[in-house]
């Protein structure tokens, strides 16, 4: 009986990414946030990107800040997290909306 070799090739089901998680937060968590979120999660899917999109208060944000791979308020934020932030407004005010939305991009991929 002859001897063969044989690899082991990993499981793909082992190396599953975990999506990126991203929370927008306004003041009361309705508002604002919900339009910033509505446009992010488009502009995700226009680029096949799967980002999961929490909104919330910018007074919860330390309660998210661990899920959370990056932050985007529509309000001052005060105190650090740890996390990078990214100002919404232009996502309201439609100026420089395309350079915030590199800056999560980048963000969600480790770059600041």
């Amino acid at each position: 009986m002859a001897l063969t070799s044989c690899s082991v090739l990993p499981n793909p089901s082992y190396m599953v990414a975990r999506r990126k998680r991203l929370l927008v937060a306004c003041g009361t968590g309705i508002a604002t946030s919900t339009h910033v979120a509505d446009r992010l999660s488009r502009e995700f899917a226009k680029r096949g990107l799967e980002v999961d999109i929490t909104q919330g208060r910018v007074a919860e944000i330390g309660a998210y800040v661990d899920d959370v791979d990056a932050i985007v308020t529509t309000s001052a934020v005060a105190g650090q997290f740890g996390k990078p932030i990214v100002s919404g407004i232009p996502f309201l005010t439609g100026i420089g909306d395309q350079e915030a939305l590199e800056q999560i991009l980048r963000a969600l991929n480790g770059g600041a």
